[in-house]
């Protein structure tokens, strides 16, 4: 890239900066749909362990 020309510096700034943002964007929700997903295995993992307790405990 030609640092000399003030047009193409602003412009690759401009994409860096967007490459940037945009990453974490993505990052963002995919932490948030793994988020979702991790409490619906605690709750499903929650109860099998309950129910495993449970009949432990009565039979």
């Amino acid at each position: 890239m030609n640092q000399n020309n003030p047009l193409k510096r602003g412009v690759y700034l401009s994409i860096e900066k967007f490459k940037e943002v945009s990453q974490g964007w993505l990052n963002y929700f995919r932490m948030a749909s793994i988020h979702g997903k991790l409490e619906e295995l605690a709750g499903w993992l929650r109860n099998r362990l309950l129910d495993k307790s449970f009949k432990f405990n009565v039979g």
